[in-house]
């Protein structure tokens, strides 16, 4: 893997450009597709909790990987040089993102639940039928 950092700690722009392009494309192809299977297996007056019990998921995932790998590589850099401990921790977290790719593969989606459908119009009695409103007059 090339170095994202040229001599003396200067920035690779093209390299650290090319790696959030790939990070960008691999969140967009597995984000969208993973909301869909949550949103398409929920009755459609469920959204509204799906939704809140995503994002609340989405935040709860993302607030503690963020300080449990801050914390794994705090503690590589103590025994390590920098460039290792960033390698090491990264290579544990490519690791758990090959796990659950796999463990997602394995997962099946469930059927939309169903709702019932609409009665025919035509196939309710007179009095359940709605009329439309008559049209107002304007004096």
């Amino acid at each position: 893997m090339p170095s994202a950092s040229v001599g003396r700690g200067r920035p690779n722009a093209p390299i650290l450009v090319g790696y959030s392009l790939v990070t960008g494309a691999g969140l967009g192809f597995v984000g969208a597709p993973a909301m869909s299977s949550v949103f398409g297996s929920v009755a459609p007056e469920s959204v509204p909790s799906a939704t809140a019990a995503v994002y609340l998921g989405n935040q709860i995932g993302g607030t503690l990987g963020i300080a449990i790998t801050a914390l794994v590589l705090q503690n590589r850099t103590e025994s390590h040089a920098v460039v290792p401990a960033f390698q090491g921790t990264f290579g544990y977290l490519i690791a758990i993102a090959v796990v659950v790719g796999a463990v997602g593969l394995l997962l099946r989606r469930a059927p939309a639940a169903s709702t019932p459908a609409e009665p025919d119009a035509d196939a309710l009695p007179a009095e359940g039928r709605l009329l439309p409103e008559p049209a107002r007059q304007e004096v």
